[in-house]
């Protein structure tokens, strides 16, 4: 009976209790290593939670993290090791283990600094790298890349637009060039009244005038010469006129 006890119930009880103590002890000298340095016991505190804090975040995370990235898991389980050798570290200090002026003068300062700088680098890019920061991520890249390319292909287009515009605005110059070229010969040549035909422009035709042909006018009278038809001068009239009448000169 005391078996049973001892495998289903106490057992896990003593295990947790182990852990406990085993985490207040080293809490408790990471605590005189800092109130040592800063002689402030909420900044200790603080310290406290940063370094055991740190090693059970850690532990947790890796342990439960919702469908994790490989890269997550990656990170929770190194920065496990590297909270758990912080904490060892704090604890060898304090306990003199270690020379505080193992890393210079200000060893514990600086085990402080690394501390800090691990934890705040790690906690950003493991959220980073979960699954839907990492869709809009790459989402975005693959925008940003797109939009890019699209303006280099646009201003690689730049020469053909230019050329075409070139060609545009010669073919313009020139009509007006060749339309002032035809006033100027038409005002030398003395037709002002001619229309200048410029390119583009329609010219309306007048068609109010009569176009009709000349046409001769009748003669104000007609001679009425009488012809014989039988091929002789013609007779004199009874009053004597004629070729051979009184009034013909012999």
């Amino acid at each position: 009976m005391f078996k049973a006890i001892t495998q289903h119930g106490m057992l896990p009880i003593m295990g947790l209790a182990f852990k406990l103590f085993l985490l207040i002890f080293t809490g408790l000298n990471t605590w005189h290593l800092l109130y040592g340095l800063s002689n402030d016991p909420v900044w200790s505190l603080i310290g406290v939670v940063l370094f055991e804090g740190a090693l059970l975040y850690w532990w947790n995370m890796f342990r439960s993290d919702i469908e994790p990235t490989i890269a997550q898991i990656a990170i929770s389980l190194g920065m496990f090791i590297v909270s758990l050798l912080l904490v060892l570290l704090a604890s060898a200090l304090e306990l003199s283990a270690i020379s505080t002026q193992a890393l210079g003068t200000n060893t514990v300062a600086r085990v402080i600094v690394i501390a800090v700088a691990l934890n705040l680098a790690a906690a950003m890019f493991h959220s980073i790298l979960s699954h839907n920061i990492m869709t809009e991520v790459i989402k975005r890249t693959v925008a940003g890349i797109v939009w890019s390319k699209a303006q280099t292909g646009l201003l690689s287009q730049t020469d053909t637009l230019a050329a075409d515009l070139t060609r545009e605005l010669t073919a313009q110059t020139w009509d007006f060039i060749e339309a002032d070229v035809r006033r100027s010969a038409n005002r030398s040549l003395g037709h002002g009244r001619q229309p200048v035909v410029i390119p583009g422009e329609v010219v309306e035709v007048s068609t109010s005038a009569s176009t009709r042909p000349d046409t001769v006018p009748p003669p104000d009278h007609i001679l009425n010469i009488p012809v014989d038809n039988t091929g002789t001068l013609p007779l004199p009239s009874a009053n004597g006129t004629g070729p051979n009448g009184s009034g013909a000169h012999g």
